[in-house]
């Protein structure tokens, strides 16, 4: 079957992570989770539909031009989904909330992995890639996807699944009027944008165009010493589903802290206060609000005690989850920081941070492996990663001239970018 070419064009927007790169991170997410009800849920070949369509649905309001995409995103709209489920569902929950919750999840790892990949790796490639792609008002969100499908494999898409009628009340309670069809719409041009990778890989096609472009960006998907890449998305989506969960079930959450980076008596922390290395970075369970934030929450501190001022960024503002402490001054150099954020701290749902949480990364260089930690390291544990695997897809033959006509075609991402500072 022929389809028109303009539906291609359309279709290739990406916006942050591509398509088809959140639908591997959703998947892998799932083996990332430990044993329990959640695991069991989402891993049901039965609820995959609702999970890979929930994870599919921020982007689809975006190539039709309409606000529903952007509001899907966030933690509010998402908020009151979850705050449907409960008041709908009793506990625990059976299999009429298992669909539902397995879209509020997919809807949680879009929004979630969009915000962990824009805010480090994207962020680094606005400056290494700055005089390329960057420059020339190419995608990097398109390139990396092309180049993730070539790394891991491409993506299938189950028998569609949308929540139409529930979501139509919901986004009616944020003051966006949506019906079903422009959903089911902008959905279908969401399932074409990953036919076209699953195409254009599966046919060997020629990324060098994007390579070229973006080179650090197209080089660094599997390095494990740069944060955000997909791997590292999969695990932060995986312990932000397990704080969904609680929240499903009235728990109060166990920790508001997800992870930092550095990680707690990790090395390499850059000393130039001007690079994005140089920036400790907090990633919250709950969204936060930018006018909460009080300086007073934050300190860094050298071994001898001095306090290093530091400019606090909330990278997409109200209701993001990611914090960059941007230095106001170059960090001492072989030295341990100390970072203390103190019990208080609020997040949007008026949640705080029950005691200080502190911890240390250090500005010397990584040590060599020897099997031991050297005297100097703090005792604080660092956390383990896991790594998972990936879902290969079917393809069949069309022509790459095809990719290219509709990677520079008229329309360009629209998904929000942050600005290149803190506030």
């Amino acid at each position: 079957m022929s389809i028109p070419l303009a539906l291609f064009l359309t279709a290739a927007v990406a916006q942050a992570n591509g398509q088809t790169t959140h639908v591997w991170i959703t998947r892998a997410a799932v083996e990332n989770l430990p044993s329990g009800d959640l695991r069991d849920l989402l891993a049901d070949p039965a609820q995959e539909p609702m999970l890979v369509h929930g994870t599919m649905f921020p982007d689809g309001g975006y190539p039709i031009g309409h606000p529903y995409g952007e509001s899907a995103h966030w933690e509010p709209l998402q908020t009151r989904y979850l705050d449907w489920i409960r008041s709908t569902f009793d506990l625990p929950y059976d299999r009429a909330a298992a669909p539902h919750i397995a879209f509020l999840m997919g809807l949680g790892s879009h929004g979630l992995a969009d915000q962990t990949f824009d805010a480090f790796y994207l962020d680094r490639s606005q400056r290494y890639d700055a005089d390329l792609g960057w420059a020339e008002g190419l995608s990097m969100d398109e390139a990396t996807d092309f180049k993730w499908a070539s790394l891991r494999g491409t993506q299938t898409v189950p028998e569609r699944w949308i929540p139409d009628e529930v979501l139509t009340e919901i986004f009616a309670q944020e003051g966006i009027e949506v019906d079903g069809e422009t959903m089911h719409q902008g959905q279908g041009l969401l399932e074409l944008a990953i036919g076209l990778v699953t195409v254009t890989t599966s046919s060997d096609g020629d990324l060098s165009r994007y390579e070229e472009a973006f080179p650090w960006a197209t080089e660094n998907l599997e390095n494990p010493d740069v944060p955000g890449i997909p791997d590292y998305e999969t695990e932060v989506v995986a312990s932000y589903w397990l704080s969904l969960w609680e929240q499903l079930h009235a728990r109060d959450p166990s920790t508001l802290i997800d992870r930092t980076w550095p990680v707690d008596g990790g090395y390499g922390l850059a000393t130039d206060a001007t690079s994005p290395d140089a920036r400790i970075s907090i990633v919250f369970q709950q969204g936060l609000l930018s006018a909460e934030l009080e300086p007073d929450f934050f300190s860094v501190e050298d071994s001898s005690g001095t306090d290093h001022p530091v400019d606090i960024w909330l990278y997409y503002g109200d209701h993001s989850h990611i914090i960059h402490l941007v230095p106001r001054a170059d960090w001492p150099a072989d030295d341990w920081m100390t970072v203390t954020l103190r019990a208080g701290l609020p997040t949007r749902t008026g949640a705080t941070l029950a005691t200080n949480h502190v911890f240390s990364v250090s500005t010397q260089p990584p040590p060599e492996d020897s099997g031991t930690l050297p005297e100097s390291t703090p005792t604080t544990d660092a956390p383990t990663k896991r790594r998972c695997g990936c879902t290969l897809g079917a393809a069949t033959g069309v022509p790459l001239q095809w990719f290219w006509l509709a990677c520079s075609g008229p329309l360009i991402c629209m998904r929000r970018r942050p600005h290149r500072g803190p506030s």
